[in-house]
């Protein structure tokens, strides 16, 4: 399995484990936050520099958009500049949902930060 799948199926697990297993705010925000990081490292990886997710042929890569010449198996080119400017697409949306989860992550642990605050200097 290529290790962006392995990333992105590791940084799930993390974020179900501390959603699930963790009581306090700072380790469901911190789950919340890894995983949307990783999203959007995975599409980076992807959409910048054409990583090939379906191969561990890690030598076998282009970088920024260019197509690979030395294919193993014919294929339809015009099939193949398709399926990856969709896939491209829905991989950009995916990090843009990983950054807006990212960021309400930051701002949920901000806010219950600041109420924990003011809650402490009532009481005093």
């Amino acid at each position: 399995m290529p290790s962006p799948v392995v990333c992105l199926l590791f940084g799930w697990i993390g974020y179900l484990f501390s959603c699930c297993f963790m009581t306090t705010v700072a380790a469901s925000t911190g789950g919340a936050a890894g995983f949307g990081l990783s999203l959007i490292q995975t599409a980076v990886l992807y959409n910048v520099f054409q990583y090939d997710f379906f191969s561990d042929n890690y030598f076998d890569q282009t970088y920024f958009h260019q197509t690979r010449t030395n294919r193993t198996t014919p294929t339809n080119w015009t099939y193949d500049v398709q399926s990856n400017y969709f896939i491209g697409w829905v991989l950009w949306i995916l990090a843009f949902c990983g950054l807006l989860l990212f960021l309400k992550s930051l701002i949920t642990f901000g806010r219950a930060k600041n109420e924990e605050r003011r809650l402490q200097a009532q009481d005093q």
